[in-house]
């Protein structure tokens, strides 16, 4: 069923390979490394596949997917590819240049049969008063043990879930997780553990439990409560299935690196996505980083373009997020340099903590309607060198309401570079250098220069906005 099938590693090199399968295209138990080659995989299940995140007896991290040269081109049903550690693409010799084109899903060309599995998922869905992090949910089973995996976060009436740290206003937020249900199932009992990630688990040693639980055939969601060591159930719902099916470019439970090469995703899920929400065999917590540091990226997707449970960093390269529900997302995103444009119909850069700019050139841009920012962080927003261009609606500056090119809850704080802004800011700058408001009237849509005495930035506009702010350490700009 996988169109290549390695016990332990699987390496190809110069080779020629048309791969058709109904699940995996390749899986390595233990790693993937390509270095050369034309390598064209359609496939039911992940293009490229990891298990193992062990460490070997030889000291060797088990599960990275690496990629060095070579050209790859990948149409699967699930995702295109996926590491159970790193993934790492990197071209090594400029004389075997490295191309990626993946598509997945709805996007790619795959039409064969997929993978039909013995078991699949239920989903526990949990108010903020029975959810917490310092605990692990397990569902007992036909006398075993299934493990419930946290899936995300979900607001009522903000227009979208999942991470989304900028989210929207109001509404009730809800948890998710899933459990494996086997197919000859028909009733389970639900146990909570103390710990974020018990992996031994005892009927007899528990926080709370509950009593045995139908299923329901016509559902796979059942909203709980919990009441001291109380497990209680309401009413069976549905859970999204399009995000019961991981469609990403490039994932990795631990991180992506994209150093150099040429990467084109186009992805239902992630274009690309790490995680940090599990314990890793080798009994470490994963990092969840993305880091690019050069290379040309370039991403279509359904949900976000890049997205990093942690730590999201792009210090080289060109990418370019041309489609997209979030942009890029991470716990905490640098720049440092590259050349990097986001479009997106929600945030273009979206951070639950900080947004740090040192270096190099973004241009972000949204919509001009809904709750849609250029730049969003929870936190903070600071810019010490480099260009942003943040493009977004055309809100008032200092406005507390609605949406804008820029919005961030803490600190926006500019010392040097450059801040042009599109669309007003939630939030007036703190720094030294001086405000220029190069127009009061709409700027239409087309392109614009944004000129200094000694540089210029080009940005494109698909709507006309109110004005154009500019913060900057080369002095007087002029807007044409």
């Amino acid at each position: 069923l996988n169109g290549i099938h390695g016990k332990d590693d699987v390496k190809v090199q110069k080779a020629n390979l048309q791969i058709n399968a109904i699940n995996h295209g390749i899986r390595g138990n233990d790693s993937i490394t390509i270095t050369s080659g034309n390598i064209n995989i359609s496939c039911g299940g992940d293009g490229l596949h990891t298990v193992n995140t062990d460490v070997s007896s030889k000291g060797n991290q088990r599960g990275n997917v690496t990629i060095n040269g070579g050209t790859l081109t990948i149409n699967s049903y699930c995702d295109a590819i996926s590491a159970s550690y790193n993934a790492i693409v990197e071209e090594l010799d400029s004389a075997t240049p490295l191309t990626i084109n993946a598509k997945t899903n709805k996007f790619s060309s795959y039409d064969g049969d997929t993978i039909d599995t013995s078991d699949s998922k239920f989903y526990l869905k949990l108010n903020s008063s029975s959810y917490g992090t310092n605990y692990t949910y397990a569902a007992y089973i036909n006398n075993e043990w299934h493990a419930a995996s946290y899936k995300g976060s979900q607001s009522s009436g903000q227009g979208g879930g999942g991470f989304g740290p900028g989210g929207g206003g109001g509404g009730s937020t809800y948890y998710f997780y899933e459990i494996t249900k086997p197919s000859n199932a028909t009733s389970f009992t639900l146990y909570r553990f103390n710990g974020s990630n018990v992996t031994s688990f005892s009927t007899d040693s528990y926080n709370a439990k509950s009593d045995a639980k139908d299923f329901n055939d016509n559902y796979d969601t059942v909203q709980i409560y919990v009441n001291s060591s109380k497990i209680t159930f309401g009413n069976w719902t549905n859970y999204s299935s399009s995000s019961d099916i991981s469609a990403a470019g490039i994932k990795a439970e631990n991180e992506v690196k994209v150093i150099s090469g040429t990467v084109n995703i186009e992805a239902y899920s992630d274009g690309i996505h790490t995680n940090s929400d599990a314990t890793l065999d080798n009994g470490s917590s994963p990092l969840g980083n993305v880091t690019i540091s050069g290379g040309t990226t370039t991403i279509k997707s359904a949900d976000d373009g890049v997205h990093a449970d942690k730590t999201l960093t792009i210090s080289g390269g060109k990418v370019s997020v041309t489609e997209s529900y979030e942009g890029l997302e991470g716990n905490i995103i640098n720049i440092s340099g590259g050349e990097i444009y986001s479009i997106a119909t929600d945030d273009a850069v979206n951070a639950r903590s900080q947004i740090n700019v040192s270096g190099g050139f973004l241009d972000a841009m949204v919509p001009t309607s809904g709750d849609t920012d250029g730049l969003d962080s929870n936190g903070s927003i600071s810019i010490t060198g480099g260009v942003v261009i943040a493009k977004g609606p055309g809100r008032a500056s200092g406005s507390s309401m609605g949406a804008a090119a820029v919005d961030c809850d803490g600190t926006l704080s500019i010392s040097k570079g450059t801040l042009i802004i599109f669309g007003g800011t939630e939030k007036t700058p703190s720094t030294s250098l001086s405000k220029q408001l190069l127009s009061s009237s709409t700027v239409s849509a087309g392109q614009h220069t944004v000129s200094f005495t000694s540089a210029s930035y080009v940005t494109t506009l698909k709507y006309s906005t109110n004005g154009c702010l500019v913060y900057s350490s080369l002095g007087t700009a002029t807007l044409k």
